[in-house]
């Protein structure tokens, strides 16, 4: 393929290692039991897979540890996992037979906490004359710290996330897990999902300004097509379903991406700020693993759902009782949600890689729709008809001229279903559109608006949605314009707290329009997706984009985070 190429190009970029930075840094308390066992309470967000790894560390029985996860102030990652502090703080607890707390600092949490992104990539492209790409090439070296714990599958999701959204015959991909002087990697919101989109989506910019085309037409002619799904790329992922250039069209228009292209070229003409678009399109991959989930009826009208998954700020418990409570034909209001403590949810996986929904939700799903087959069993034993003819309704079952309630099925003895589901990997998808403007003489961005077309098959809530949404978004402009872990000579961080690591307000987000389009994902029956961590993947790339078009430069001349002095040094 390459020697039939009639371009070829190459960038390198670099991806800084970053702070989690959530509202509520870690957190953990342990208090000893009567019988040598222990209850923790921990900000986390799989508390079944912490029970199992102190149970293990302490050579103790899983029942002997209970873990409870109170409300969580965000967790992005970095609290899915079993931290070294954890262990101390549960052994000091048994060795000195009282409770022991621990509760990170800000400055604890930006110079010894986890860590995400921090890749370095080399991309080499080819293309024919007519803009179809023919073979892509990555290498990609992750930096997963002095003691790595486990950042380091991500530069593998890196890598097979490489083909994007684009048919490309051939794509070979090296990743290497590179031990570093610095605070361990760990998954971080998109986990190698954003690292990919960036090194891809700018190479395909940058293949564009050599081919002399417009960067959203080649986009359209590589886009896998929507016939072509089921889809395996080369690197051993099947897509399920997609339909890219619509998501990319409805950007284009919401944006008013031909408007925005006359005002460019008059103000190049004629004078005035440098104004730039730029666009990502991305698909990534959500879900892992199978998730438990069980409803119960009552005898007082009222359900309970209990879901092995583990909400860190992501409203399950609006959500959840939304699809229990949808699929029972009852008031949501009715619905409880139980999930987060080991002692009460028998089995759990937690939340993490967009898969609540994806797979919480479908076990929840699914064991509503066994309860109901359960309750007409019942109507029909007790009119004596046969089960098919019994009907099921607004949370009542009809059966020879009779009705009965849920609760009244109940009361005779519990009416509950469990279930578990194991969906394969799913994979949303979407464009961005960034719009913005760079002063020459200071370097400073505006970001004057970005579209986001998200495309997460069946959406439940989708007020909650665009809330996931817009934080994504806000944690990717973060990532694009302001946020970066530097450490000095000695390896040691040099920010300490956040007037020295810089976070988007409310001040700089920028007037954003999102929307979406629905692509149901064929392999469950509620169809879900994974949502919540698009902003983060689509948005970098579409604004470095925007920047490098606005100074009519290459991508590859600059480095995120596009600092004033990176985007004037670049402009020179």
């Amino acid at each position: 393929m390459w020697e039939r190429a009639a371009v070829v190009v190459e960038a390198r970029y670099r991806y800084p290692l970053l702070c989690h930075t959530s509202m509520e840094a870690r957190a953990i308390l342990v208090r000893p039991d009567t019988g040598g066992g222990i209850t923790v309470w921990c900000s986390h967000q799989a508390p079944h897979r912490l029970r199992g790894d102190l149970a293990d560390a302490l050579g103790l029985e899983a029942d002997k540890v209970r873990v409870v996860v109170p409300d969580v102030g965000g967790a992005f990652g970095g609290k899915s996992e079993t931290w070294p502090e954890y262990l101390a703080v549960a052994l000091a607890a048994l060795r000195l037979d009282r409770p022991v707390r621990w509760v990170e600092d800000r400055k604890e949490a930006l110079t010894a906490g986890p860590r995400g992104r921090g890749q370095s990539q080399w991309v080499r492209l080819a293309s024919d004359a007519g803009g179809r790409l023919l073979a892509l090439e990555m290498q990609t070296d992750a930096a997963v710290g002095g003691y790595p714990h486990t950042g380091s599958f991500l530069p593998e999701v890196t890598g097979r996330m490489a083909a994007g959204t684009y048919a490309i015959p051939q794509v070979c991909v090296r990743a290497r897990a590179v031990v570093t002087t610095t605070p361990p990697l760990c998954p971080y919101r998109g986990a190698g999902r954003p690292e990919a989109a960036y090194a891809v989506e700018c190479t395909v910019d940058l293949m564009a300004r050599r081919l002399g085309m417009d960067p959203a037409q080649l986009r359209r002619l590589n886009f896998v097509r929507p016939e072509a799904f089921p889809f395996d790329t080369p690197t051993g992922f099947r897509y399920d379903s997609g339909d890219y250039a619509a998501a990319l069209d409805l950007a284009l228009r919401t944006v008013g991406y031909a408007d925005c292209r006359s005002e460019q070229a008059r103000r190049r003409a004629h004078g005035g700020t440098p104004l730039g678009m730029g666009i990502c399109t991305y698909v990534e991959r959500s879900g892992a693993g199978g998730e438990y989930g069980a409803v119960e009826a009552h005898a007082n009208g009222s359900f309970t759902a209990t879901s092995g998954c583990c909400s860190t700020g992501q409203g399950h418990a609006t959500t959840f009782a939304q699809v229990v409570a949808s699929e029972l034909g009852v008031d949501r209001r009715r619905v409880r949600l139980i999930e987060a403590d080991t002692a009460v949810v028998p089995d759990g996986v937690g939340s993490f890689a967009s898969r609540s929904m994806q797979s919480g939700g479908e076990a929840l799903l699914r064991a509503a729709r066994d309860l109901v087959s359960e309750a007409r069993e019942r109507a029909a034993a007790r009119t004596g008809v046969r089960v098919d003819t019994a009907s099921f309704e607004r949370g009542a079952v009809r059966a020879n001229g009779s009705t009965f309630t849920l609760a009244e099925l109940a009361a005779d003895r519990p009416l509950r279903s469990e279930a578990r589901a194991e969906p394969p990997q799913a994979f949303p998808f979407g464009a961005y559109v960034a719009v913005v403007e760079v002063d020459p003489e200071l370097g400073t961005v505006h970001v004057v608006r970005l579209v986001a077309v998200d495309d997460y098959g069946t959406v439940v809530n989708p007020l909650v949605v665009r809330g996931q949404t817009y934080g994504s978004i806000a944690q990717g402009l973060g990532q694009a314009l302001y946020e970066a872990d530097v450490h000095d000579e000695e390896g040691v961080p040099r920010a300490a707290s956040l007037l020295d690591y810089l976070l988007p307000t409310l001040s700089e987000m920028p007037e954003v329009a999102m929307d979406e389009t629905c692509t149901p994902n064929p392999n469950t029956l509620l169809g879900a997706k994974g949502a919540g961590e698009a902003g983060c993947i689509g948005t970098p790339p579409a604004v470095v984009n925007a920047v490098a078009d606005a100074l009519r430069i290459d991508p590859t001349a600059l480095a995120i985070p596009l600092t004033p002095r990176v985007c004037w040094e670049a402009g020179r």
